[in-house]
């Protein structure tokens, strides 16, 4: 079962985004100011939360190719984002979920905010030259979320589409 997708985030215009609540909203700001630690071009923030609670929070990093092809986290950095020759990047979420790997997460929700460079006039309220992202977590991503349980995952968009 896939997880399921919830409100949006656009982190412009906060009217467009109604259906979310002031609670969800704290998470999204939570992973947008956890992006901005990342060292990346694209940024990453991510947080799981339990009962209104966050039990986990992590950003996308770059490593060297010291990975093992067995673990999820080093088949989705080698599929999907090769910084350049032996350096790759752990995504947000699986660095997140990584921290909390032995807990129960079927009560969890899993907050992913992306930002990038500027390639239009669309940015975000907190910095004038990162604009918000799509941010839907890739198919490794996905697969993870799902085999910890995660049934929600709530993700920035970006409203230039």
């Amino acid at each position: 079962m896939q997880p399921t997708s919830g409100p949006c985030y656009d982190g412009v215009d906060m009217e467009r985004c109604k259906i979310m609540s002031l609670e969800q909203k704290k998470y999204m700001d939570k992973c947008l100011n956890l992006a901005h630690k990342s060292t990346l071009t694209q940024k990453h923030g991510c947080v799981i939360v339990r009962r209104k609670k966050i039990i986990s929070c992590g950003y996308n990093f770059k490593i060297q190719n010291h990975f093992d092809p067995h673990t999820k986290e080093s088949r989705c950095a080698f599929q999907n984002h090769r910084c350049s020759n032996d350096i790759f990047s752990v995504h947000a979420e699986i660095s997140t979920l990584k921290k909390v790997k032995n807990q129960d997460l079927r009560e969890c929700d899993l907050y992913v905010v992306r930002l990038g460079p500027t390639s239009n006039n669309v940015t975000n309220t907190r910095s004038s030259r990162e604009p918000m992202k799509y941010s839907l977590p890739c198919k490794v991503c996905n697969s993870y979320i799902q085999f910890c349980g995660i049934k929600k995952v709530y993700y920035s968009v970006n409203p230039q589409k």
